[in-house]
This record gives C-alpha cells, structure tokens and sequence, in this order.
C-alpha cells in the first residue's frame, strides 16, 4: 500500500477487548465512544500525513468489517467532511427508527436455534425466518450460533440494558430458555424507555453525506432489514 501512494491508520474500536460494556458512565457510552475515537484517529492520521508530507491526502476512504462497518457508516453520516467515501463490510446496522435490531432478532436465534438443530424442529425454522434470518441460509446458523449471536447479543444488551440480568455481567452464556436472566428470553421491545433511549443514541440516521458501499452476503446468517436500508439510501447524486 505504501509503495502505491497509500498511507492508513487502523484501530479497533476504541477499545481492545469483549468487556467494552464496562466503560463509560451510562448505558451507551461505549459505543458512542467507538465513534469518538474513529473521528479522532481520522483527524490524527491526516495531520500526520500532512507533517510528514508537506500535504494534506488527496482522497480519504473509512473501511471496517463487522462493528468497523457500523463505525464507517456512522462516520459518513456524521462527519462526511472528513471523507471522500467508504466501504462498510458486513457492518452491524442500527436503524434510526430504533428497530429492527440486534436486540430484537439475536434473542429469537437464541431461542429456536437449538430446537432446530436438536430435532429439525419446522416451527424453530419458521420462527428463524420470520425473524429476518434468509431462506437457505441453515448450514451457516451452527457456526454463527457458536460464534456471533451468543456473544453480541449478551455483550450489546449489557450496554444498553444492564439492568436485565441484575448484578450478572453479560448474561449467561449460551443458556436455554426459561433459565433466569437469560438473553434467549430478551424482549426488547418491553423494556423500559430508558434501554430505548440508550441505543437510540447509538443508532444511525440513515442520512449519509458521502458514497458508501455495502458489502453483505446474501446468506450471511444475520437479518437483513431491507425495508429500512431502502428507506435509507443516500441521494441519488450519491449513490
């Protein structure tokens, strides 16, 4: 990259490791944190090109992958002054009308998935597709179980909603349903305005300033809200 005229900086959030839910002061901040320290390391990387090459970079380009996607399009909704686009791979969305979410369709995967893997269960399938996971996409719900939504379901609600599972950090791992505070058993939707408010300072707009490109897989194993990512789309002299 260097050879060819390219410089970057890269980071990991803004914070290095799964316990991200313990910073800050309220429910959140983390994240909201993310998206501080991504502005930031824009801003420090530019002036250090600047200084060192006597110039300011002719383009600047966001890119991240999972939680780095989410960074990069809140990036190019908040701060397209500081970019000339960006590519968001698979990032995490959180829509700006607060749902469809993570919180919302992680806990239904949690909760039929294992009925379906035990027994070919069809009402778990149907409850999975129903949910927004796509059609075809089964042979990928093992690893993805296994791998991402245990995890990201437990480790986001605590940060907007560590009230749910009591003194209890991040939930129970990979629990059945029924078990107490467990994250398979997670309603969003009935939790207080406070959990509400909390992602929605984390969300999206949807108001993107420069070109974004979005790169999901079409079995990705993780709903896609297509409703609200095309009542989303950037201006056509944007696209």
């Amino acid at each position: 990259m260097l050879a060819k005229g390219y410089v970057y900086a890269s980071t990991d959030k803004g914070s290095v490791d799964t316990g991200f839910y313990h910073d800050g002061q309220r429910p959140g901040d983390a994240i909201r944190e993310w998206y501080r320290r991504m502005t930031e390391v824009t801003v420090a990387a530019r002036a250090t090109i600047a200084r060192h090459y006597g110039r300011q970079p002719r383009r600047t380009y966001a890119m991240g992958i999972s939680n780095g996607g989410q960074l990069v399009r809140w990036a190019l909704e908040n701060h397209p002054e500081l970019y000339d686009g960006g590519v968001d791979s698979e990032g995490t969305y959180w829509p700006p009308g607060n749902r469809p979410n993570a919180l919302t369709y992680l806990p239904v995967a949690l909760r039929e998935y294992p009925k379906y893997a035990a027994s070919g269960d069809e009402r778990a399938h149907a409850a999975m597709l129903r949910a927004g996971f796509a059609p075809g996409s089964a042979f990928l719900w093992d690893f993805n179980y296994r791998i991402l939504w245990d995890g990201t379901q437990r480790r986001y609600r605590e940060e907007v909603d560590p009230g749910f599972d009591g003194d209890l950090a991040a939930g129970v791992p990979y629990c059945r349903s029924g078990t107490p505070n467990c994250d398979a058993d997670y309603d969003y939707d009935t939790r207080p305005k406070s959990v509400h408010d909390a992602v929605r300072r984390a969300s999206h707009s949807g108001r993107i300033g420069k070109p974004l490109i979005t790169v999901q897989g079409t079995l990705d194993g993780r709903p896609r809200p297509a409703a609200v990512a095309q009542r989303h789309h950037p201006p056509p002299h944007l696209r």
